[in-house]
């Protein structure tokens, strides 16, 4: 049987957690936030990179002004690419806690 120090000391150590995990949850919730913030972002990168991005690309090329960073081959690509997995980890991770 525990002793009233026992449980105590239990108490004492289930409020120094409770108190950090508190906090580390409102790092969450602002996380939370930036991924939806991120997703709508990165939905509107996407939808041109799967829309008109070729074409307009192609009329960079061809006027010798492919200066920018979106016109190399793969970046948009590797950036859905990751995303789309780290979302996958995400989403596994939180299914196996439930």
């Amino acid at each position: 049987m525990k002793t009233i120090e026992d449980i105590k000391a239990i108490f004492q150590e289930m409020d120094k957690q409770t108190v950090e995990l508190e906090k580390a949850f409102k790092g969450i919730e602002k996380i939370s936030e930036q991924l939806k913030q991120f997703s709508k972002k990165m939905k509107v990168v996407e939808d041109y990179y799967h829309g008109d991005w070729l074409e307009d690309r192609e009329q960079l090329l061809q006027a010798k002004q492919d200066t920018f960073y979106t016109t190399g081959e793969d970046v948009i690509w590797d950036l859905s690419v990751a995303y789309h997995q780290e979302r996958i980890k995400i989403i596994k991770q939180l299914v196996e806690e439930l």
